[in-house]
């Protein structure tokens, strides 16, 4: 969420699922850029990803405890001119869900184990930077992801790609 080009690679992505329709769905994996939560990144990735651990795991606490409030919650915080606060990012999860159901779902012990498989996909991807867009079958796009033809390509080659799309 602090990540520029991931703010608009989310803008583009949200615009590619609404020209797809149904035919594409969004997962985003939030992968912290702090070596505290993501320990094979080489140091410091610079201040505006202090708290990235910390709103990763409440962006998965809150698809924990409520899933319809995951699009409303990280279209907020990838909105407006710079990436939110851990303080903000809480406050409005607090507004969606209550203070108490937050609270459960912080300690679900399922908010670390997410982190550590989103590490872990991103270790496993080969990825050096974020975003990454990655499709069943396709080679995964990194870093730059803001370039509606380039989403659209990428779709193409992923249907295209998938075995129960792709002709004979």
């Amino acid at each position: 969420h602090a990540c520029p080009i991931c703010r608009r690679a989310h803008k583009a992505l949200h615009a590619a699922r609404d020209r797809a329709g149904d035919g594409l769905a969004l997962v985003l994996l939030p992968v912290p850029l702090n070596p505290r939560c993501h320990p094979a990144l080489p140091g410091t990735m610079g201040d505006h990803f202090e708290e990235s651990c910390e709103r990763s795991r409440l962006l998965i606490a809150v698809a924990l405890a409520d899933r319809s409030k995951v699009e409303p919650f990280e279209t907020w915080m990838f909105a407006g001119q710079s990436h939110r606060t851990a303080t903000e990012a809480r406050a409005h999860a607090e507004t969606l869900l209550g203070r108490e159901a937050l609270d459960r779902a912080l300690a679900d012990p399922r908010v670390e184990q997410a982190i550590a498989r989103n590490v872990e996909a991103f270790a496993a991807a080969g990825a050096d930077r974020v975003p990454v867009l990655l499709a069943p079958h396709t080679p995964p796009i990194y870093g730059r992801i803001d370039d509606p033809d380039t989403i659209d390509k990428f779709l193409q080659e992923a249907r295209a790609n998938h075995p129960t799309t792709a002709q004979p």
